[in-house]
Parts: C-alpha cells; sequence; structure tokens
C-alpha cells in the first residue's frame, strides 16, 4: 500500500527488480519493458488510484485484452493494495 504522503514504499519492487534495473522484464509485441520501466510504470498506475479517492481493498475491475498494459494495471493493484478484478480476453 502507499505511504502516508503518496508515495510507493521502496520494498515494493522485488529483489530481482533492483539488482537488475536494466534487464529485460517483459516482451510484448514489438516493446520491451525494463524491470526500472515496469517498476516505474505500477507506481504511477497505484499513484493514479490514489488521486482517484481508492483505498487499499477496495476493487478495481480490469478489462481489456491480455496486454504489457493490462499487466500494468494488474501490478498497480497489486502495489496499491486493492484487489484486481480481472476481465480479459
Amino acid at each position: 500500500p502507499l505511504n502516508r504522503g503518496g508515495s510507493v514504499p521502496a520494498i515494493a519492487a522485488p529483489p530481482r527488480a533492483r539488482r537488475h534495473r536494466s534487464r529485460a522484464a517483459l516482451t510484448y509485441g514489438d516493446r520491451s519493458w525494463s524491470f526500472d520501466e515496469l517498476n516505474n510504470a505500477a507506481d504511477r498506475v497505484a499513484l493514479y488510484y490514489a488521486q482517484l479517492g481508492l483505498k487499499a481493498g477496495d476493487r478495481v475491475l480490469c478489462y481489456g485484452k491480455n496486454s504489457d498494459a493490462y499487466l500494468i494495471a494488474f501490478l498497480g493493484c497489486t502495489r496499491f493494495g486493492a484487489i484486481h478484478v480481472p476481465i480479459n480476453y
């Protein structure tokens, strides 16, 4: 969950992501995401959820195709502490 100041705790990033920041963590189509890029994107989604007024434990319905954006939305939910409700196709 987010800290009181609205920041994501550093512990949220897995150890592998901290050790291999520039290595590819995800490839989808012709786009490759490094651990840092994926981590930062998940942080931005988590902060966006906070700006919307969501609270940890709230449910977030994610509707979309399996994609890098869908995974980032899921990671943002877990980073924020929300419950991811998947509807993917």
